[in-house]
């Protein structure tokens, strides 16, 4: 009934098992009024891989961010001079 209300769209596991239990061909199922279903479909794989991109780039930035801290902690705690010089956190 979400399908049918334009609510949401089935999954293409679904669409494939409908297809095959009405005998009707997967193509006539997809395009029925139109390319509507077809058009959010491409569009909400797009918008995975793009979201998907930017909880990479955060995950990342964290990541760094962790490895920096880690980094100037070390330093502070071995009074490793080399390290302490790059600490923004020291007072000089």
């Amino acid at each position: 009934s979400r399908w049918e209300n334009n609510l949401s769209y089935p999954n293409l596991d679904t669409l494939v098992n409908l297809s095959e239990f009405l005998a009707v061909p997967l193509d006539i199922l997809l395009k029925g009024d139109g390319n509507l279903m077809v058009n959010k479909i491409s569009q909400d794989v797009r918008d995975k891989n793009k979201y998907k991109r930017y909880l990479l780039i955060v995950l990342g930035i964290i990541v760094l961010l962790f490895l920096w801290l880690s980094i100037l902690g070390y330093g502070r705690a071995t009074q490793n001079e080399w390290i302490d010089r790059f600490n923004p956190f020291l007072r000089v």
